[in-house]
C-alpha cells in the first residue's frame, strides 16, 4: 500500500526545531558507588532510582516543564522559551523555581525507606541549568535537545563538587533572566 510506505517513511525521518530554552539536568550524587555496593542487587538500586525520578517527573510537569530523558542517574528537561526577553525569563524562572522545589522533594524522598531504603547512602540531587538555543530533533517517537545549551548544562553539573552535595548550579543567562525572582549568591 502506498499509503502505508509514505507513512512509514515520514516516521523515520529527522525534524529539527530551533527554539530558546532552559535546561535543568539533575544528576543523583554517587550513584555509581551505590550501584557498586549494591552489585548483587542491581535492580533495587534502578527501581530506587525509577521511584525518584517518576516523581520528579510530576513535579517537572507541574512546573510546565518538559522531561527530556532519564539515562541512569541523570534527570533532564526543558522549559521553551522565546527569544524576547519576557519569554525566556518565564521559562528561566519556572525552571529555578522546579530546581529548587526538586531540592526540597529530595530531601523528603530521602527520609522516604519505601522510596529510598538506602541507609549508607543518602540521596542527594546536583542540578545545573542553562538557557539558550537549541535544537529540537525528532526521530520517530524520540526527541532529543541538542546543541552547546544542552553541552554546557552537563558540563555545569560535572561541575558541582563532593564539598557542595544538592548545590543547585546557574549560568549567566539563566541568572539574568531570573535575578528578580530568586536569590542567587
Amino acid at each position: 500500500n502506498l499509503e502505508e510506505d509514505e507513512d512509514s517513511q515520514d516516521r523515520t525521518q529527522f525534524r529539527i526545531q530551533m527554539m530558546n530554552a532552559t535546561i535543568l539536568v539533575g544528576d543523583i550524587k554517587g550513584f555509581t558507588s551505590l550501584m557498586e555496593s549494591h552489585a548483587a542487587q542491581p535492580q533495587l538500586v534502578m527501581q530506587a532510582a525509577q521511584k525518584v525520578f517518576e516523581i520528579f517527573n510530576e513535579e517537572i510537569n507541574k512546573n510546565y516543564g518538559q522531561l527530556e530523558k532519564i539515562a541512569g542517574d541523570a534527570i533532564m528537561a526543558y522549559w521553551q522559551g522565546n527569544d524576547a526577553k519576557t519569554g525566556g525569563s518565564l521559562s528561566a524562572c519556572q525552571a529555578c523555581y522546579t530546581a529548587l522545589k526538586l531540592r526540597s522533594l529530595t530531601q523528603r524522598l530521602a527520609a522516604d525507606k519505601s522510596v529510598w531504603p538506602f541507609n549508607h547512602h543518602p540521596l542527594m540531587l546536583d542540578v545545573a541549568l542553562a538557557t539558550g538555543p537549541v535544537a529540537s530533533g525528532s526521530l520517530g517517537a524520540s526527541n532529543s535537545i541538542l546543541g552547546d545549551t544542552a553541552n554546557l548544562v552537563f558540563r555545569l553539573e560535572k561541575l558541582i563538587g563532593d564539598d557542595r552535595p544538592g548545590d543547585i548550579v546557574v549560568e549567566g543567562a539563566t541568572h539574568e533572566l531570573a535575578q528578580n525572582h530568586f536569590a542567587f549568591e
